[in-house]
């Protein structure tokens, strides 16, 4: 036995070995390469190691020059294709969308060049040189820069950030690696045309295969005029000279005359606390300890609240653990959980009125006749057309959040008057169902209606409102004015949002590995494929609501379909591969692919070789085990 615990232990120290020095030789290079694509050494990025491609990449912004592209490396010398380079000088080898072989000390590295195109990027430096404890907590805090280039050129150079910090919340507990972003400049700056704001943020859109879902239902709730509609402009982006793929730099949803433009009720309890940090006040509620449910109300805890009752309130319908990490809010008696966002540390007396006001509106909706106890309709707590066109959007979209969670409203307390905006969160819309109850959902899903009739959506604030023949006719009549809209000027905003944004999206999706297919033409067209898809449910979604509108039994309850689907499991229809179609021609030439090397290298070789050893080592023991019982 004792030879059998030493030929465990060896077997185990050549494990660890073989692990360690596999890692070295994958994960790491005895020299590092980058480069400056423009004159300030804040555009500085550095190359990417793509493991499973055994390669490195550049991915380079738009407006970048690669036949004079200043390079810089460690190590005493580099040959690229053969040709030598010099340290921190200008070249033209690094062609993009081309196979390169970088050489330095012996070693040779396939390189490949990607170059993004039409798109601004933004460079960001953290404090440290590192995101590391920005990741550690989504509520931790560091100061930096931001430099913006736009059309191969600076537009914006090391602007101070009083802070970037982590955001959201499936997005950022759930995304591997691309996590969003909140931004606030120490000044407030004007972002690629989008209005001078101190905030905004940085989705990743990382749950989104095409990337385009946010840009087109954001650009169709500016076109439909919902109040306070957020602007968002596509960037590259890269952090600490690493590059961190697409992300859409949206307006934050925040109370400003840019923004959402009513009172700031957060500066009015700032002024009526002098000396009082608002930041470390607590918070306390009037339920059990601990425990927060039906009816619960939760505030700040101030020493004042500004005088008079004619406030203007942002707030924010969502799931009912998000109270857990908001200063202030309340749940109505039926569970609806509605976060106070400004003020955001709202007093306990600004609460309780807030809550009463939503409460008479909640009981009227779920009153047979539209009217609560104090005689009040529901039409009273509302501006109908903001609600109507909410709805339009989120039928229009078949958003899966419905009004469950990041659903905005204002209300005017005076005249106890909500109006819903701004829209916002559409990641899981057009067809982005892959988990849950949705995963029964096919492309045939356009022809069912989302909310309307909807049994699923009972606890939905829309589904309440579509029980009244009043707002069914606003509804109904509101489509026939966007009918045509939807059906000509949105699908051509996507195909040129598209363009704007595909060398961005193929760059991405190769920088974190998210699409299938091992060759770079492989990843595209399944990219293509997926925008495909979203282009037709467009048209598909805009003649459904067009028979729906006239005939509301024209259209299947989702509820319904999803039954019929689960009870019957899927059918061939259902994961046949869709006929592979072309986007609208794009009136400037295609994306270049480069063809992936078929060659095995020398890395992936010496991989599959240490793979074979330490198959060979843990076989050591087992038989000598066998020996032993023999």
């Amino acid at each position: 036995m004792k030879q059998l615990r030493y030929a465990f232990l060896l077997t185990a120290l050549c494990c660890a070995a073989l692990i360690f020095a596999c890692a070295a030789q994958a994960g790491s290079a005895p020299f590092t390469i980058s480069v400056q694509p423009f004159e300030d050494e804040s555009t500085k990025i550095d190359w990417w190691y793509c493991f499973s491609e055994d390669r490195y990449y550049l991915f380079l912004p738009a407006g970048t020059d690669t036949a004079s592209l200043r390079l810089f490396f460690t190590g005493d010398e580099l040959t690229l294709n053969g040709e030598k380079v010099k340290n921190g000088k200008k070249t033209g080898l690094l062609t993009a969308n081309a196979e390169l072989t970088a050489e330095s000390g012996g070693e040779t590295y396939a390189l490949t060049v990607l170059c993004s195109e039409r798109i601004p990027a933004v460079f960001i430096h953290t404090a440290s040189g590192s995101l590391d404890e920005i990741h550690r907590k989504k509520e931790n805090k560091e100061a930096a820069t931001l430099t913006l280039a736009e059309n191969g050129g600076l537009t914006l150079l090391n602007a101070p950030l009083k802070h970037i910090k982590g955001r959201g919340n499936t997005t950022w507990y759930n995304a591997i690696g691309k996590r969003p972003y909140n931004i606030r400049f120490e000044e407030k700056t004007d972002l690629l045309g989008m209005g001078a704001a101190k905030k905004w943020s940085l989705l990743a859109n990382y749950f989104d295969d095409t990337l385009l879902r946010n840009t087109i239902a954001l650009d169709a709730a500016r076109r439909m005029e919902i109040p306070y509609a957020v602007d968002c402009r596509p960037v590259d982006l890269y952090i600490n000279g690493g590059y961190l793929g697409n992300y859409l730099v949206c307006e934050s949803v925040q109370v400003d005359p840019e923004r959402v433009d009513i009172r700031d009720m957060e500066k009015e309890n700032e002024a009526a606390n002098p000396g009082v940090d608002l930041e470390t006040v607590e918070s306390e509620h009037d339920g059990e300890p601990g425990v927060i449910t039906e009816g619960t109300r939760q505030w700040s805890v101030l020493p004042n609240t500004p005088p008079g009752k004619d406030g203007e309130y942002l707030l924010e319908l969502d799931l009912s653990t998000k109270i857990n990490y908001e200063p202030s809010g309340f749940f109505s008696s039926r569970g609806q959980c509605v976060i106070i966002k400004s003020p955001e540390h709202a007093t306990e007396s600004q609460v309780n009125r807030i809550a009463d006001i939503y409460q008479a509106f909640e009981d009227a909706m779920y009153a047979p006749d539209g009217v609560n106890a104090e005689g009040k309709s529901w039409l009273d707590y509302i501006d109908l057309p903001s609600f109507v066109n909410c709805y339009m959007l989120l039928e229009y979209t078949m958003d899966a959040d419905f009004t469950r969670t990041s659903f905005f409203m204002t209300l005017d307390e005076k005249t106890e008057v909500f109006k819903a905006g701004p829209a916002w969160d559409f990641d899981i819309v057009f067809g982005n169902f892959k988990d849950g109850t949705f995963r029964f959902l096919n492309p045939r899903y356009a022809e069912v209606w989302s909310i309307y009739g909807n049994e699923m959506q009972q606890h939905s604030l829309f589904y309440c409102l579509l029980q009244f023949p009043a707002f069914r006719d606003a509804a109904k009549a509101r489509w026939a004015e966007l009918s045509a809209m939807m059906h000509g000027a949105m699908p051509e905003a996507f195909v040129s949002y598209y363009y704007e944004n595909r060398a961005s999206a193929l760059m991405n999706f190769c920088r974190w590995e998210l699409l299938p297919g091992s060759a770079f033409a492989e990843k595209a067209r399944y990219y293509e494929q997926k925008v495909w898809s979203i282009w037709s449910f467009l048209g598909d979604r805009a003649s459904a609501l067009d028979r729906g509108f006239k005939d509301p039994a024209a259209l299947t309850v989702m509820k319904d379909y999803i039954d019929e689907r689960r009870d019957n499991e899927m059918d061939a229809a259902d994961v046949t591969p869709a006929e592979e179609r072309t986007m609208p021609p794009d009136p400037l030439p295609p994306v270049e692919t480069p063809q992936a090397e078929t060659t095995l290298s020398a890395k992936t070789v010496a991989l599959a070789a240490a793979a074979a050893g330490l198959l060979l080592l843990l076989l050591i023991p087992v038989l000598l085990l066998r020996k032993q019982k023999k």
